[in-house]
């Protein structure tokens, strides 16, 4: 735990490799899919960095010419907010002081998956996917001191997309939007420390836990929105054969999801039938 605590996503380690042995022995029923925010332009994934970065990055609203951001070596990115705030410690770890949104269209984020190599092991440059225990931004780790982190969702994987140095300017090219949530994730870690620490909170059910963040957060003076995540299947951008690889559905998924396809009325456009 303590040794994850001081990587710096921007400098190429990967997620941090626990419970390994546990993930191994995982329940037949562990979830693998992708929860994300987006919409009919594209996906948003998340990205911890540093102050100089994302200063950059937001004011100009591309990685790109930045020189402090190291393309050459690989950097991790994810669809879940969840995650990047367990990653960075709610956007409070060194190196990782902020956390950006950033949106990048359909085919670009199926072309980055294809790309990838699955797994933990091995170097490569360009690109790698790793399935890592999911987190919860409702509710923190309650084995943990408040707000150190999000409780792990120990049934559902999340996926962690390390871009490589083939990759990167492929990546930051491909970027639509970038937005700072940084003061979002700090809010959410006060939220989860708050209903830590609250004797009248302690015995929760998860949707009062829902409630109690999304109460915390309009009660801020800037309002604060959490990301609409939802399931994510770009099954009419990605094979079969590559659908399967990436672990994200099982054959009978597939055929589920073909036929389905098959039923679409026509006339819709092709962005319409990505959000499956």
């Amino acid at each position: 735990m303590e040794r994850q605590q001081q990587i710096h996503v921007h400098r190429g380690v990967p997620p941090e490799e626990e419970n390994r042995q546990h993930d191994e022995e995982q329940d037949p029923n562990t979830i693998y899919a992708i929860f994300a925010d987006h919409d009919e332009n594209g996906i948003w994934v998340y990205q911890a960095l540093t102050k100089k970065i994302a200063d950059f990055a937001v004011a100009r609203q591309t990685l790109r010419g930045c020189k402090e951001f190291n393309g050459t070596r690989m950097t991790w990115i994810e669809p879940s907010f969840a995650w990047v705030l367990y990653r960075s410690g709610y956007a409070r770890k060194r190196g990782q002081e902020r956390v950006l949104k950033l949106q990048i269209s359909h085919e670009a984020f199926c072309s980055i998956l294809e790309r990838c190599s699955i797994g933990t092991g091995g170097g490569g440059t360009s690109g790698r996917v790793q399935w890592d225990p999911e987190r919860d931004f409702w509710e923190g780790n309650p084995d943990e001191k408040p707000g150190k982190e999000p409780r792990k969702m120990v049934y559902r994987r999340s996926i962690q997309i390390g871009i490589g140095k083939e990759l990167s300017q492929f990546y930051t090219k491909a970027i639509l939007r970038i937005e700072d949530v940084t003061e979002l994730a700090h809010k959410v870690q006060e939220a989860h420390a708050t209903m830590m620490t609250s004797k009248t909170t302690t015995a929760l059910q998860n949707d009062a836990k829902r409630a109690f963040v999304l109460d915390f957060l309009a009660q801020q003076r800037n309002y604060l929105a959490m990301p609409n995540e939802r399931r994510y299947m770009p099954s009419h951008l990605l094979s079969e054969g590559e659908l399967r690889r990436l672990q994200l559905v099982g054959t009978e998924d597939i055929v589920r999801h073909h036929e389905e396809k098959k039923e679409a009325k026509p006339g819709k456009n092709r962005k319409q039938k990505i959000l499956h």
